[in-house]
C-alpha cells in the first residue's frame, strides 16, 4: 500500500504557506498580520495602478552631448532654476520656495541639500522641463521616507546591517554596483519604508559619483542563502512604487542572483506583469550552484571579475563595514534623538 511520506507532506505544508504568505500579504509600508477585521492585500493588490514612468533606465548608447560642469550645463541649470522659482507644485507652493524649505528643515547639511537639482537635471539627460517635473518628486520621497529629518537610529541599524551598500565598484560601462543581500534583511525589525530609506540613501550616497550621476546604477539582488521572511511584498511595492520612479538616478540593469523558487515563480512573474518591457527587459535571473557560475553569467551582462565581490565568485574585495561606516560619518547619521 502506498505511504505518503511525511518529509514530503512538510514540504509541500511550507509551499503552500509561502504562496498563502504572498497572497494574504500585508498593507503598503506596513508590516505584519493584517489589523482584525480587514481584508489583507497581496503584491498584485499593492502593485495596482503603479506608474512606472519615472524610473529612467540607462542606455550607454544615448548619453547626454552636454559636458558636465561645462558651460551649456551651467547655462541649463539657470534656466530650471527661473523654471522653478515660476512652477507651482501641488500645494500651491513655488518649487523654488519649497525647496529651499526644504533644505533648511534637513539635518543633513550634505549633497542632496546642494546638488539635487543638479543631480535631477544630469538624471533627465539634461532636459530642463525633465529636472523641474522630477525634483518635487524627489522631495516628496525624501519627505515620505523622512531622509533627513527625525530619528536616525533605525537607518544606522539598517546601514549596519549590511543589507544594501556600494560595492565601490563599476560595471563595463560605469554605472555603479549596488549590492542588495536579501538574507541581512530583517522583516521583524526594518519595516518596508525602513528598507526604502536605506535603499534611497546608499542611492544617494552613490551620487556624489559624477559618473554615476551620468551612467547610473546596476542593482545586483543577491538571494543566496534568503527565504521568505527577507523580502515582504510591502518592501516589494516599496522599491517600486516609491523609491525608483523618484530617485534621481538611472537603471541599468537589475541582476538577480541565484534566486529562490518564491522570488523566480511568484514574486517575479507577479513584479513582471506590471513592468513595460524596457524594464522588464533590463532584469535577469541568475541560477546556478556554485558561485564561479554566477561570475561568469555576471560577467556575460557587462560586469568583470574585477567588480564582482568576492561572495559571488568575483575578485572585488568589498569591506562592508567600512561602507557603511563612511555613510554613517559623512552623512552625520546619529542615534541620538
Amino acid at each position: 500500500m502506498f505511504r505518503f511520506d511525511p518529509m514530503f507532506e512538510s514540504v509541500i505544508k511550507v509551499r503552500k504557506l509561502t504562496e498563502l504568505y504572498m497572497v494574504c500579504a500585508t498593507s503598503p509600508m506596513s508590516e505584519g498580520p493584517p489589523e482584525e477585521g480587514k481584508v489583507p492585500g497581496n503584491l498584485r493588490t499593492l502593485l495596482a495602478g503603479l506608474d512606472t514612468s519615472g524610473v529612467q533606465v540607462a542606455n550607454h548608447n544615448e548619453l547626454s552631448a552636454i559636458e558636465m560642469g561645462s558651460p551649456e550645463e551651467a547655462l541649463l541649470m539657470l534656466q530650471l532654476e527661473a523654471l522653478l522659482a515660476e512652477q507651482t507644485g501641488s500645494d500651491d507652493q513655488k518649487v523654488m520656495a519649497r525647496w529651499e524649505t526644504f533644505k533648511a528643515a534637513s539635518v543633513y547639511k550634505w549633497y542632496p541639500c546642494k546638488e539635487l537639482p543638479l543631480w535631477c537635471l544630469r538624471a533627465r539627460s539634461h532636459t530642463v522641463e525633465g529636472a523641474a517635473e522630477l525634483l518635487p518628486r524627489v522631495m516628496s520621497m525624501m519627505e515620505e521616507l523622512e531622509i533627513g529629518v527625525g530619528d536616525q537610529k533605525q537607518l544606522h541599524a539598517d546601514l549596519q546591517s549590511k543589507a544594501i551598500i556600494d560595492t565601490g565598484t563599476k560595471d563595463a560601462h560605469g554605472r555603479a554596483i549596488i549590492w542588495m543581500r536579501l538574507r541581512y534583511i530583517d522583516s521583524t525589525r526594518s519595516s518596508a519604508s525602513d528598507i526604502a530609506r536605506l535603499f534611497t540613501t546608499v542611492l544617494l550616497h552613490a551620487l556624489r559619483d559624477t559618473g554615476v550621476q551620468r551612467h547610473g546604477f546596476v542593482w545586483l539582488a543577491d538571494c543566496s542563502r534568503s527565504s521568505f521572511m527577507n523580502i515582504t511584498p510591502a518592501t516589494v511595492n516599496a522599491f517600486w512604487r516609491t523609491v525608483l520612479p523618484n530617485v534621481p538616478i538611472c537603471l541599468g540593469r537589475v541582476l538577480i542572483v541565484n534566486p529562490p523558487w518564491f522570488i523566480s515563480q511568484i514574486m517575479w512573474p507577479i513584479v513582471s506583469s506590471f513592468l513595460p518591457l524596457t524594464l522588464r527587459k533590463s532584469h535577469v535571473l541568475i541560477y546556478g550552484a556554485r558561485k564561479e557560475l554566477w561570475a561568469e553569467r555576471l560577467a556575460h551582462f557587462d560586469v568583470p571579475d574585477s567588480s564582482i565581490p568576492t561572495e559571488l565568485g568575483g575578485l572585488a574585495d568589498v569591506d562592508s563595514e567600512a561602507y557603511a561606516t563612511s555613510v554613517i560619518h559623512s552623512l552625520h547619521i546619529s542615534t541620538e534623538e
